[in-house]
Parts: structure tokens; sequence; C-alpha cells
């Protein structure tokens, strides 16, 4: 019994003395440099963060496949050389392998085509490269691969050229760039394909007047911008004679009137259109115009409101003859904006 005891003890003092040989055996011929200090032959990197590199070196010169991993031992990228170093196939890989980025680099800069894809596999980005900078197309695809969501046209790592984007359910808007900024024509586009709003940029800030269009293609607002500040604009009416532009800023009140929209000015003046009303209330600024009644359909500048009366009626800046009751949301909104008066 005794004696058994000892031959294992001998044989597993052995074994492991052998494993140790093997493994200094096995690091002696790895990580060596030759007289001149270059790296020669199969090297293995382990850096402070526990990430580890394998690769083979030719007089100091990366040749072959590098495989880079985490510090949990999985493989992220996997690097081939070629052409003495110059050339390099980079592919970055998700945690069950499939690649996540894949293209190549010449004298340590992307050089040609770029993929990207998601977990999936399905591309998702294609881009190109000339000497480490964008050049030509990028395009971006929706997780499916199916739509394009983006796509741009580059020169020296700058966008120059046509440039679409997709809203999604909004619909896309095409544009052009010139170093990088916005200039030229912009077009957006409803899901419909129809035009929405049409416009102009020069380097990177809206100028000009902006049409907005409705569902028929025909104009219903313009907007006018200097150095990509709003400065004014003009709603077009559908009025009994035609047609007659107003600035939202000079509408007081908005409000349903049977099948028309009444529109009641600042000076007093009131004009029945046969706009539909919601329409009208879409196109003037969320922060100016503000829902008293949502029932009646009542929307008012904050710049007419002046409180609420003791009846609990709208107080108007303007003469308009009217006793406008706000709901129960209207009344919260004009109680917090006239607490204090």
């Amino acid at each position: 019994m005794i004696y058994n005891k000892m031959r294992n003890g001998l044989i597993l003092s052995l074994v492991a003395g052998f494993m140790c040989l093997t493994t200094t055996v096995a690091y002696a011929q790895t990580n060596k440099t030759d007289d001149k200090g270059r790296k020669q032959g199969e090297w293995i990197t382990k850096k402070a963060n526990g990430t580890t590199s394998k690769g083979t070196y030719k007089d100091g010169i990366p040749e072959g496949e590098f495989t880079y991993y985490n510090k949990k031992g999985v493989l992220e990228r996997r690097n081939t050389y070629s052409d003495k170093g110059r050339k390099m196939h980079c592919e970055l890989l998700y945690k069950d392998g499939k690649i996540k980025a894949e293209g190549n680099y010449i004298n340590k800069k992307k050089e040609g085509v770029w993929i990207y894809h998601n977990q999936k596999g399905i591309k998702i980005t294609e881009e190109n490269y000339k000497n480490g900078l964008k050049n030509g197309k990028e395009t971006n695809w929706d997780n499916d691969g199916k739509n394009i969501v983006m796509s741009a046209e580059y020169k020296d790592g700058k966008k120059n050229g046509e440039f679409f984007k997709s809203l999604y359910a909004e619909g896309y808007y095409t544009a052009y760039y010139k170093d990088d900024l916005l200039d030229g024509e912009y077009n957006e586009y409803g899901f419909d394909k129809k035009l929405k709003v049409k416009g102009q940029f020069e380097n990177g800030q809206k100028q000009g007047m902006w049409l907005v269009y409705d569902q028929s293609g025909n104009v219903i607002q313009k907007l006018f911008y200097k150095d990509d500040v709003f400065t004014s604009d003009a709603i077009i009416f559908n009025v009994q004679q035609g047609t007659r532009e107003i600035s939202q800023f000079d509408i007081a009140l908005l409000r349903q009137a049977g099948k028309q929209t009444q529109i009641i000015l600042f000076n007093g003046d009131r004009i029945n259109c046969f706009n539909e009303f919601q329409s009208i209330v879409d196109l003037t600024d969320a922060n100016k115009f503000v829902r008293i009644n949502e029932k009646n359909k009542v929307y008012a500048n904050i710049d007419a409101l002046q409180g609420v009366n003791n009846d609990g009626s709208v107080k108007l800046k303007i003469d308009a003859d009217l006793n406008i009751m706000p709901d129960k949301d209207g009344a919260e909104m004009l109680k917090s904006m006239f607490r204090n008066d």
C-alpha cells in the first residue's frame, strides 16, 4: 500500500514536471528576436488588460494570420498580412465568430471597400476608402438589409455630392453636401413619395424661401430663412375669393366654424377658409399656439391670451366678442400660465 502511494506520487511528480518542461520549451520557441533585434517566428503577446494576440514575424515584419483574443479568450479580430506587411485584411468578429466588419489596410490606412454586418450576418453598411479617408459612396441599410436608410458621397473624408436619408415611416429627404456642409437643394418626401418640403441650403444654413406642400402637390405654406434663422412665413388659405396668404404670427385664434375654419387676426379681422382645421394647426409653431378646447377645436396664439375671466372663459387681448370656454386641459394650461395674475 505504502509502495503504491509512493509510486503514484512519483508518477504525478513526473507528469507535472513534464508539463512544466513542455510549457517552458514551447515558450522558448516563441517570442524570439534575432541578433538585430527583429522579431522572428511565432509571437504570443499578452497585455496588462488580459488580451492576447498570436502571429508570426519574419525579419520584424508580420506575415500571414494574426489572431486577437479578449481577456476571456474569445477571438475578436483576425488580421491577415501580405506583401511584406504592407497589406492587411482585417476581420472584426462577434462572440459567435460571425464577421462584424471587414476590409483592407494598405500601409496601416483603410483602403477600398469596408463592409459591416449585424449579428444576423446581414450587411448593413458599405464604405469606400482611399488612403485612410472615405472616398466614394457610403450606404447604410436597415437591419433586414432590404431598405437603404442613408447614402452619401464622400471626397477625401468629407461629404460631397448627393445625400439620401430615410425618415422611416415619415418618408425621406434628399440633399447635397459640399465639404461636409449642406449646400444646394433640399427635398423632403412623405412615405407616399410625394413632395412635402422644398428649400435651399448655403454653407450649411437654410436660406431664402422654403415651400411646404399638401397631398395634392399645392403649396400651403412659405417659410423664410436668413442664415438658418426663421424670419417669417405665409400660410396659404383657400377663401371664397381664391387664396390669401397670412403669416401665422398675425393669427390670434383658430377655431372650427361648421365645415369651415375661422381665423381671427390680431387686427380683429375674421376670415373663413376651406382649409381643414388640423392641417392649419400642423403648420403653426407648437411653441406659439396652444389648444384651448379640443372638442370645440379652438387654438390660440399665446400672445393673444390675457388670462381667465370670472366665469372661467378665456380673457383675450383682442376685441373678438367671443365667449370661449376652455376644456379641463385648457383650463389647467391657462391656470399655469396666469397663476400669478
